[in-house]
């Protein structure tokens, strides 16, 4: 069958991360660390073997990458868990139907957080059960960020809110639309959370929320470390800029031109069929020109 584009996804980094890395970074017990230690080795090793696998398959002509959604880091000693619903049931914003506080009364409650980093305003506007009015928004949102800001974390002292943005400010981390929340926070690394809430960028003891990008194919530098920043949203315009395949229309990465042997590939290519087209029309010039000293 022939393919254009072969993708994949193996999340044994992710799931083992999140069930031993607190471990791996700080258990007294030496002896479960270097277990730990050897299980981490054991699961790349698997994975490395894997992707040889994949790209002898392919060929050498094929363009190879590499690449994670995200990063992890292991959680401070003394942090405690960190429910935002929770910070906003003591500053008086939120109501618990329960004694578990698993389920929200949406009768007295301003606002909540769903959907991992985004905190929503309970619009009536919005929502069957809201109880907040359109003008009451922004003065809402503000109890809201003001209870983030001054929220302070009882086992460390520590505030974990790197950012606390409003919906519209969101834009400056690459977050807008109908989508988002109303406020978008992000924590540090260090502090308790999973799945979108750490910021991109944070980097903490023996791990980093950084994610991971190797290339490797016709038309891109060998042995080259990028020091650009690049985004996930990066990899798909890049890989169909060296494909010759046509970017998606929604898409919003860039090209990765510092990783590119020739920048201008295309306009180089572009340059040499010019070139060629031009001395053809010169040899078929040069050619009626004989002709027409015979005739």
């Amino acid at each position: 069958v022939e393919w254009h584009i072969y993708y994949m996804h193996a999340h044994a980094p992710d799931h083992t991360y999140h069930k031993i890395l607190n471990d791996l970074d700080h258990s007294p017990d030496a002896s479960l660390r270097e277990k730990l230690a050897e299980l981490e080795r054991s699961f790349y090793i698997s994975l490395d073997r894997m992707i040889g696998r994949i790209a002898e398959a392919a060929g050498e002509d094929a363009i190879i990458a590499i690449v994670s959604d995200h990063g992890a880091c292991p959680t401070e000693p003394g942090f405690k868990g960190l429910r935002v619903n929770l910070i906003l049931e003591k500053a008086g914003l939120l109501k618990f139907a329960d004694e578990e506080k698993k389920v929200i009364d949406w009768s007295q409650t301003l606002a909540f957080e769903d959907r991992s980093s985004y905190i929503w305003i309970n619009l009536k506007s919005r929502y069957p059960d809201g109880i907040v009015d359109d003008s009451d928004y922004e003065k809402v949102r503000w109890e809201v960020i003001n209870a983030l800001h001054s929220y302070r974390d009882p086992g460390t002292g520590k505030s974990p809110f790197a950012f606390v943005l409003r919906r519209e400010e969101a834009r400056l981390i690459g977050l807008h639309g109908d989508m988002i929340g109303d406020i978008v926070f992000g924590i540090y690394p260090e502090a308790p959370g999973e799945h979108g809430r750490h910021i991109a960028s944070g980097e903490y003891s023996i791990g980093s929320m950084k994610g991971l990008l190797i290339l490797k194919g016709p038309g891109l530098k060998r042995g080259f470390k990028l020091e650009n920043t690049v985004n996930i949203a990066d990899l798909v315009p890049t890989v169909c800029y060296l494909a010759k395949l046509p970017v998606p229309r929604d898409c919003e990465g860039r090209i990765i031109y510092q990783a590119l042997e020739d920048p201008d590939m295309h306009l180089t290519e572009l340059r040499e069929l010019e070139e060629r087209y031009e001395r053809l029309e010169e040899t078929i010039r040069v050619q009626r020109a004989l002709t027409h000293s015979y005739e």
